[in-house]
Formats: C-alpha cells, sequence, structure tokens
C-alpha cells in the first residue's frame, strides 16, 4: 500500500530512541522528517520539543536548544506549504474540512463506536476490528501511564491518539494511523518477554495469522481504502 505510516514510523522510532538516549540533534532532525512524511508529526515535533525543554533543566546545551527547535519544522514547512498553493493561511485546515475532518472533540468517534458495539445487528467486520484498535489504544495508554513510561512516549502516543480520537473525519482509516503509537503495545511486550517460550510463540504465531488475516480482508473484501 502506498501510505506514509511506515515511513513516519521509522523516523519516529528513531527519533524517540535519540530523545531517549540524549541525542537531541538526531531526535529534532528525525522528527522534522516525520513531519514532512505525516501531518501526525505535530505529535512528534511536541513530544521532542518538550523533552530537549525539559533536558535544559539539567543544564544547558545549544544541541539541546537545537533539537527542540528543529523538530517542530518539517511539519511547520509541511503545513505553510499547503497555505501558499491554496492562497490562505490556513489552507492545509480548509482541505481537510473537505473531508470533514475536524476536531469535534471525539462526540463522531463515541456516535461510531456505539453504530458498531451496540446499534447495528449486522456491522462489516473490517469496521468492528477499527472500533476494537481505538478501544484497546485507549485502555494501554492508560497502561503505559500507569507504567511510567518516559514522558517522551507518553506525549507522543497520547497527542497522537488523541488527534485520531478528537477528529470528526473518515472512521475507518482510523487503526492504520494508530499504527506509528508503538509505544503503546509496550506493556504487551513486557507481558510476552516474561512468558514462556510456548506462550511467546503461541502469541506471536496468532497474532501474525490474524493480522494476515486482516490484511487479506481488506485488500481484498472490504471495498474503500484500508
Amino acid at each position: 500500500m502506498g501510505y506514509t505510516e511506515s515511513l513516519f514510523t521509522a523516523f519516529a522510532a528513531w527519533s524517540l530512541y535519540a530523545s531517549l538516549t540524549g541525542r537531541w540533534v538526531w531526535a529534532g532532525t528525525l522528527a522534522s522528517l516525520a513531519g514532512l512524511t505525516r501531518p501526525a508529526g505535530v505529535a512528534l515535533a511536541a513530544a521532542v520539543s518538550l523533552g530537549a525543554l525539559l533536558a535544559l533543566r539539567r543544564g544547558f546545551s545549544w544541541r539541546t536548544v537545537a533539537g527542540g527547535l528543529l523538530a517542530p519544522l518539517g511539519w511547520l514547512s509541511y503545513v505553510g506549504w499547503v497555505g501558499l498553493r491554496l492562497g490562505r493561511w490556513d489552507g492545509y485546515f480548509a482541505v481537510q474540512e473537505l473531508w470533514h475532518n475536524h476536531v469535534d472533540g471525539g462526540a463522531y468517534t463515541l456516535r461510531r463506536l456505539d453504530d458498531h458495539f451496540i446499534d447495528d445487528s449486522t456491522p462489516e467486520l473490517f469496521l468492528i476490528l477499527v472500533s476494537l484498535v481505538l478501544v484497546a489504544s485507549a485502555l494501554l495508554f492508560v497502561r503505559c501511564v500507569l507504567d511510567h513510561q518516559p514522558l517522551v512516549l507518553l506525549v507522543f502516543t497520547g497527542l497522537l491518539l488523541a488527534i485520531v480520537l478528537s477528529s470528526g473525519g473518515v472512521y475507518f482509516s482510523r487503526a492504520r494511523f494508530l499504527l506509528p503509537s508503538f509505544p503503546l503495545l509496550l506493556p504487551l511486550a513486557v507481558l510476552l518477554a516474561r512468558a514462556s517460550l510456548r506462550h511467546a510463540v503461541a502469541w506471536v504465531v496468532g497474532v501474525a495469522v490474524a493480522a494476515a488475516y486482516c490484511g487479506g480482508y481488506m485488500v481484498l473484501v472490504w471495498p474503500s481504502a484500508p
């Protein structure tokens, strides 16, 4: 599929790793590239910039300052480029409105969850999967907070989750939008690491088979974009 989530996830993963290891110039540069890849890069930019700001409390460093300033440049450049193309400062957001993609505080998401889990007696399998991903992601974020994950990870996943859940736009692609929020899976990774080899293999194989089935369903059966 010609979507940019995989590239964005790669930039995000290494940017977060650079942040956690104090390589702030690398963190900011990769966050900036992520912002050029997907609009959701604003979540990564905010996480890296905030992390750099907090790191300055331990001592001033030009590299830390540079990383924090670099992080949002990619996203700002992309939004600015769209504005220039359309001749209006809010051009990017005007384009999103054409897709009915605006912040509504999660009202639309709640309505769709109610439709798929309660009102609709024969919901589409794919939409049920998307809804389950949204609910599971929210629960996993709570677990991540309780586990006291590093603030950079929490800010990134929290903002990305907030963007997806509070949007009033297209519903069926939201599970894909959450693919880059891989830190949400860290609690499950910890459980898997503590499991016996037999149970770990069974879980990994089971998840791989389920993912393959869902991927095939989205490509061959689901009539719209995944």
